[in-house]
């Protein structure tokens, strides 16, 4: 997945672009993308058993999940034959595909928590929940990829 990031995101500032030729094999970036949202899943699980008490780790614990999250959802999105869009665009678009409103809430709170460093008191255990049950449901949408169409 670092790989497909850094073709997603890179710019050629001089000389050709290293990256124009790289292919990667997708059954191996789709068993990637699971791993990694399997992994988040049970960081965030973890985190929340140890922090729940601490309204401001678990800030950190959102903010923290907020990259691998996006990423995962443009990763997921481009396995799946969509058009590139941004690791943020990507992620609101597989939000809205899964229509639970608790994910939209909590791509919202995660944006003000990187940008503010703050929510609501509360809310922060409430956003740590919904980041495990979000991870869970892409994870879930990266192994139909396993049987599903190329």
């Amino acid at each position: 997945m670092k790989f497909a990031d850094i073709v997603r995101r890179h710019r050629v500032l001089h000389g050709s672009d290293p990256f124009a030729d790289l292919v990667i094999a997708r059954d191996r970036l789709i068993a990637r993308l699971t791993q990694v949202l399997l992994n988040l899943r049970l960081r965030l699980r973890a985190a929340y058993l140890t922090q729940h008490m601490f309204d401001d780790q678990l800030i950190g614990v959102i903010v923290h999940a907020a990259g691998a999250l996006r990423s995962a959802a443009a990763t997921l999105r481009e396995l799946e034959g969509h058009a590139r869009l941004s690791p943020r665009e990507s992620l609101a678009q597989v939000v809205s595909d899964l229509g639970d409103a608790r994910f939209t809430q909590v791509v919202e709170q995660m944006s003000v928590a990187r940008e503010r460093g703050v929510l609501p008191p509360g809310a922060p255990r409430q956003a740590v929940l919904a980041l495990i049950d979000l991870a869970g449901a892409m994870h879930a949408r990266a192994l139909r990829l396993r049987t599903g169409p190329a």
